[in-house]
């Protein structure tokens, strides 16, 4: 079992790299972790899950590392560590950007696009390539 929750969010959609615009909890079985981070933080970690590619992205002064086998992922966060399903951390972390992306909707509707064009440039750049925008429509109903 793993929960992404957002807890926070700050400045709408011009706030999309400032690290700490974003305050989610991590609870898993044994352990809650609050972590602070960007969007563009959010859309790189969940690119690692979407690909299920093995790395360590870096989340304001925290870390979020992916190790993916068969259908499993061992999700690290700084001394702790948890094995869990992929198919429900790609699930419970889309509930994480759901969120995020519907309170940005609320705040700062009108530069969602531009914004979502920025991140995904600085995605593509870094190689974590998939559709932020698709991405955003699936988890919103606007």
């Amino acid at each position: 079992m793993i929960e992404f929750k957002l807890k926070n969010e700050y400045g709408g959609w011009k706030m999309t790299g400032l690290p700490d615009s974003l305050r989610f909890v991590v609870q898993t079985p044994t352990k809650s972790i609050t972590f602070n981070a960007s969007l563009e933080e959010l859309l790189r970690a969940y690119g690692h899950i979407y690909h299920e590619n093995d790395g360590v992205v870096p989340v304001y002064t925290s870390t979020l590392e992916f190790t993916f086998h068969d259908d499993t992922c061992r999700l690290s966060t700084n001394a702790h560590s948890t094995q869990i399903d992929t198919c429900e951390l790609r699930n419970s972390f889309e509930d994480l950007l759901s969120e995020a992306f519907q309170s940005k909707n609320e705040k700062d509707p009108e530069r969602r696009g531009d914004q979502l064009e920025h991140v995904s440039t600085k995605l593509r750049k870094k190689g974590i390539g998939y559709d932020v925008f698709t991405l955003h429509d699936s988890l919103v109903d606007d």
